[in-house]
């Protein structure tokens, strides 16, 4: 496969690493993704539920909401703006695998969260 092609609509890696992707969380997780242009695809091949993002713009806040509300324990992100992020590190637990430029994270437990300030 060729190295990644923002032109292609698709990163390369999903498809090389699917299984080890697809494998490395449990089947019902709810999950993140991020930079899915085709809002579909990644989902498909990873066999996994949750949230579409095709850009690089994903609000720290609405990752927290979707761990305290959604119940997503998950981000699979080719996005540095993102994941390498100093604004959003609190809400990750750790990096569980990376091939290439995709990245699958595991998102902290909202207990695990600082405590949301409620007017």
């Amino acid at each position: 496969f060729p190295s990644h092609d923002r032109r292609s609509y698709i990163n390369d890696n999903i498809i090389v690493y699917q299984e080890e992707f697809k494998r490395a969380i449990p089947s019902d997780a709810l999950c993140i993704f991020m930079n899915d242009v085709s809002l579909h695809v990644w989902p498909y091949l990873l066999d996994k539920k949750g949230y579409v993002f095709s850009g690089d713009h994903l609000p720290a806040g609405w990752i927290e909401d979707m761990i305290r509300n959604k119940n997503v324990r998950y981000m699979y992100s080719d996005s540095r703006a993102i994941d390498e992020n100093l604004e959003y590190q609190y809400l990750f637990d750790s990096l569980l695998l990376q091939k290439g430029t995709l990245k699958l994270i595991k998102l902290k437990m909202a207990s695990k969260l600082p405590v949301a300030f409620r007017f």
